[in-house]
């Protein structure tokens, strides 16, 4: 069996386990919950895999995009009422420009400052959303009932099951946009640039435009994986 045969295989095996979970995780004594929580952060480690597997630049405040997420979530239905959907996007969007606010101090760094602009803006946020407790909860977080998904005449609650099952369908389809990202040239450019952002920037590419997308795509990854 070649490599890439074991690879299918082996992925075949993972799928099955994923759609069989709410079954198997009993049997391991762990509430599904759990199980969801694993997936959305494989989603948030996509956006670390794009930027330090592929990029070659160590995004180390990758919290800061996933935590944005969350809040974007937890302040609009708390405080505005939205629906299931109308959170999520607004915790996309919010840490979306969140990862654009502070691109202008990363996008020309590189190697270990990236690094370190990473984590001491990671330690911002989280700093804002630990002392500014009476919008944030603080220390305690914040605490509502998830919402309803409504559309039409559609007024859907999830439930834990099924919430797991969005989750899954979610990383599926981020796993595919992720697969077809790095294959792209788009994906060949940031590996040249690990490689070698010399020789781009002498082949006509501006590197840094590269690393700005590529950084909010990130965000965006992360941001989602927090807002489920």
């Amino acid at each position: 069996m070649s490599l890439r045969q074991l690879g299918y295989v082996t992925s075949a095996i993972v799928v099955v386990i994923l759609l069989l979970a709410p079954k198997i995780s009993p049997l391991a004594h762990l509430d599904i919950s759990i199980v969801t929580e694993v997936i959305l952060f494989a989603i948030c480690a996509m956006s670390v895999n794009l930027m330090f597997g592929y990029t070659g630049l160590p995004l180390f405040g990758t919290a800061a995009f996933f935590g944005l997420g969350c809040y974007g979530v937890s302040l609009s239905v708390t405080y505005m009422h939205a629906g299931f959907v109308e959170s999520i996007l607004v915790g996309i969007v919010l840490a979306f420009l969140g990862t654009l606010g502070i691109s202008w101090f990363l996008v020309r760094r590189r190697g270990i400052y990236f690094g370190l602009l990473t984590i001491a803006f990671g330690q911002i946020f989280y700093f804002v959303a630990y002392r500014w407790s009476s919008v944030t909860g603080g220390e305690d977080g914040m605490t509502f009932a998830r919402p309803h998904f409504k559309l039409g005449g559609i007024n859907f609650a999830f439930h834990e099951l099924s919430m797991y099952y969005l989750c899954l369908g979610v990383f599926f389809l981020a796993l595919i946009a992720f697969w077809y990202l790095i294959r792209s040239p788009f994906g060949h450019t940031l590996v040249a640039i690990k490689q070698n952002e010399v020789r781009v920037r002498h082949l006509g590419l501006n590197s840094d435009r590269f690393v700005l997308v590529a950084l909010l795509v990130a965000g965006v990854f992360a941001g989602l994986a927090g807002a489920l």
